[in-house]
């Protein structure tokens, strides 16, 4: 099995500090591309590729935090690490509270800097199998009807038949058939597994951007 090299995205819009850390990143074995300005890294990247970004806290048009904040209202899951002079700490510190991976100072320490860039692709993913498992649940419960997925929440909470029926006020027969429907659709054999499936996508959800 053909493992893929990691694609590290640099995005600065000062040429000499792109080109250093392509040349430093490329001999350490990732994948590189530099990008001048968070507007060209949208307008071009293939944010599915393993990797993660690097990116220049200050740009004179679109600034680092600007940046990270598309990426939250996107939902992307590539991770970002971010380059900081140490007059921006403060800001690099808030990014990370935001959500990104981590933070360097320039100019960076190569082991630092590798350090934190093999956390950030771990964590890419990671992301990726989550959201692949994600979308399988998602794909499982979509076959269940709003009335199923009402009674199977219940039925993950570990309640019984009698008290689903007297929560939902329907008759305990048609809890029971409910719950052999449920049973059926998402191939559970008992209210600890079904509880699974729901304790799995909260969980997914809560980690995921």
């Amino acid at each position: 099995m053909t493992t893929s090299i990691p694609l590290i995205r640099i995005v600065d819009d000062d040429p000499v500090v792109a080109d250093s850390l392509r040349f430093y990143l490329e001999v350490s074995g990732f994948q590189v591309q530099a990008y001048e300005s968070g507007e060209a890294f949208f307008e071009r990247d293939d944010l599915n590729k393993t990797g993660c970004v690097l990116l220049d806290v200050r740009m004179p048009t679109m600034s680092g935090l600007e940046f990270q904040d598309i990426f939250i209202e996107k939902h992307t899951d590539l991770p970002i690490v971010f380059l900081s002079a140490h007059a921006d700490i403060s800001m690099a510190v808030e990014a990370v509270r935001k959500g990104a991976s981590g933070f360097v100072t320039k100019p960076p320490k190569t082991d630092l800097l590798l350090d934190e860039i093999q956390k950030a692709v771990a964590l890419h993913e990671d992301r990726k199998k989550m959201r692949k498992d994600l979308m399988e649940i998602e794909e499982q419960l979509s076959q269940l009807t709003p009335a199923e997925v009402e009674t199977a929440q219940l039925i993950a909470k570990g309640l019984s038949n009698t008290e689903i029926a007297s929560l939902l006020g329907l008759a305990e027969v048609t809890v029971r058939r409910r719950r052999m429907d449920i049973g059926d659709k998402l191939d559970a054999r008992n209210a600890v597994e079904v509880g699974e499936l729901f304790r799995w996508r909260q969980t997914y959800q809560e980690a995921l951007p």
